[in-house]
């Protein structure tokens, strides 16, 4: 029993910290992971509760997905789990902590960039977004703005955060970064990427399990793990709203820093 004592703490913390401060639960829970098992199972340790916590999360929040832009991310991203899960199965366990530690990096970069950007006045943002809406809220619409460049744009980021799903559990990483960029709503953001996340996940566990049946036993560990996120869950929309966020999230980018430079520069 006292083996499952630090894996539960870790992603009841992850879960905690995601649900408290929308932060990625994969970036944190993975690197700590690995303190206890093989990088690889850690990975799809990370899928399965990720996709746990998008589902659990979803249904109060999905009537704001925008479709037309979720349509567009699906396709580059069904596109782009095979690449990803070529590197799961290829690439050596180093190469894979380089890109994960690398991944951490640019996330961290991201949130700090999110955090120090202007955000756009309520009216502007209020019609902008309704624009954005009736023109990607149809499936005729979504496909002819797979047409333009903004719609080519979301396919590859789409691919990119599909290739990252299945190879190192960490699909959120680009969808941030282009989000921020674009200065996309939150409410359109959380909903469009959780459903993303939940597409993403489901296809990349069972491409994994299908191409690698050795890994079919750290199923029973990630599931063991499902009681200690959901509690996380529970307690993180607790605490929302009672703590800090600057303090909190200035906390834990060192941690993840941290994490990252151990993995990039000694654990090896």
């Amino acid at each position: 029993m006292s083996e499952w004592i630090y894996p539960m703490l870790i992603v009841l913390l992850s879960a905690v910290v995601h649900a408290a401060t929308g932060f990625g639960f994969a970036i944190l829970s993975t690197p700590l992971l690995h303190l206890v098992f093989a990088l690889r199972d850690c990975i799809l340790i990370s899928l399965v509760l990720s996709l746990f916590i998008s589902v659990v999360m979803l249904p109060r929040i999905w009537r704001r997905v925008e479709y037309g832009l979720l349509l567009r991310l699906l396709v580059g991203g069904v596109a782009g789990i095979p690449v990803g899960l070529a590197a799961f199965l290829l690439v050596d366990e180093s190469t894979l902590k380089t890109i994960v530690s690398i991944a951490i990096l640019v996330a961290v970069l991201g949130s700090f960039k999110k955090q120090a950007a202007v955000e756009a006045p309520a009216t502007q943002a209020v019609t902008e977004g309704a624009g954005q809406f009736l023109r990607r809220a149809s499936l005729q619409g979504a496909k002819q703005a797979m047409m333009d460049p903004e719609g080519r744009h979301e396919i590859i980021v789409g691919f990119c955060a599909g290739a990252l799903a299945s190879s190192i559990s960490m699909p959120g990483v680009v969808l941030m970064l282009y989000f921020t960029a674009t200065n996309t709503r939150k409410d359109v953001v959380r909903s469009t990427t959780l459903t993303f996340f939940v597409v993403t996940c489901t296809v990349s566990i069972l491409a994994i399990l299908i191409v690698d049946q050795g890994r079919r036993a750290v199923m029973m560990t990630a599931l063991a793990l499902l009681p200690a996120t959901a509690v996380g869950v529970f307690l993180g929309h607790y605490i929302f709203g009672k703590i800090n966020q600057k303090v909190f999230r200035q906390i834990l980018y060192v941690i993840l820093v941290f994490t990252a430079i151990y993995l990039l520069a000694f654990d090896r």
